[in-house]
């Protein structure tokens, strides 16, 4: 019935990967694989359900093996059936959590020095610290939207602006996205076309040209002059190549070549990028990030 009424329904169908050669090997280490972000965003309670794993196989094996078993078939499901991103683990977080817990306690009950055991116990101060300190993070927003506002206090509306940024947009008025849709009619999302069906009369609008998600060589290759030639006053560059082009990305730079800085936000190591969706970098990295979101430089052409 689905496949009848809106086949577009299926689109999880291109993420399948049951086509893709799998080996014996791979099945085996799939949930070492599957646990390897875990592990590395969450040390502390990888560290301790290991522990509690090791430690229901030799006290609790009629709670081992159910845990285990579930573990490794939800990893190799993921392996043999479909891609794998970091929030899918989320349905094994309880486990984990149940098996840490167990693992916390046979180590704490065979440490009989009292100075030990509450040295030991400040080990939980640390994901609790790391934590309030990635909701703090997440709670100032991330640098594109902060280099946003900046750009609506500070620039005057009506500006004209390039804005090549992942995911990041400016409200932009109907020749602005017009424009766009004739550099590449593909690159407009939803929003666009919505803002354009809307934008008659607003004062709060730029006329920005979002691009980062055009996809016309040809407009690369002569942005420069492009940007020039069409009178464009700022730019809003990202300065992390996200689209994995490095051509494109020096053909952009040219633009900001001894221009004026305006500003700059942010500076986070992709390691840490929202966009990911999965920190892979040093936890303890994260007391020393001032700012969520990548280094975001505006600058006066």
């Amino acid at each position: 019935m689905p496949a009848v009424i809106y086949p577009g329904s299926f689109g999880f169908t291109g993420d399948v990967t049951t086509d893709n050669a799998k080996t014996f090997f791979g099945i085996l280490q799939s949930p070492f694989l599957f646990l390897k972000p875990v592990a590395l965003s969450e040390p502390i309670l990888m560290i301790f359900a290991v522990i509690g794993l090791a430690a229901a196989f030799l006290f609790m094996k009629r709670i081992f093996w159910p845990v285990f078993l579930f573990i490794y078939t939800y990893s190799a499901i993921f392996y043999l059936f479909f891609r794998y991103e970091h929030r899918f683990t989320i349905a094994l977080f309880p486990l984990l959590v149940l098996m840490a817990a167990y693992g916390f306690e046979e180590c704490y009950k065979r440490i009989s020095n009292k100075i030990l055991r509450v040295v030991f116990m400040l080990i939980l101060a640390i994901p609790l610290v790391l934590s309030l300190r990635l909701s703090y993070l997440f709670y100032n927003d991330d640098s594109r939207v902060h280099a946003r506002q900046w750009i609506e206090e500070n620039i005057p509306h009506e500006s004209k602006i390039l804005v090549y940024a992942r995911l990041t947009r400016l409200s932009s008025t109907k020749e602005a996205i017009q424009e766009q849709e004739k550099i590449d009619p593909g690159s407009l999302r939803k929003v666009d076309i919505a803002e354009e069906n809307l934008a008659s009369g607003r004062s709060d609008a730029f006329h920005a040209l979002n691009f980062y998600s055009v996809g016309n060589p040809e407009f690369y290759q002569n942005i420069k002059k492009y940007a020039s030639s069409n009178d464009y006053q700022y730019l809003f560059m990202e300065m992390d190549n996200f689209n994995r082009n490095q051509k494109q990305w020096d053909q952009i730079w040219q633009i900001s070549e001894n221009k004026q800085e305006l500003a700059s936000f942010g500076g986070a190591p992709e390691d840490y990028s929202l966009f990911v969706g999965q920190l892979t970098g040093n936890p303890f990295y994260l007391l020393k990030l001032k700012e969520m979101g990548p280094l975001i430089k505006i600058y006066k052409l």
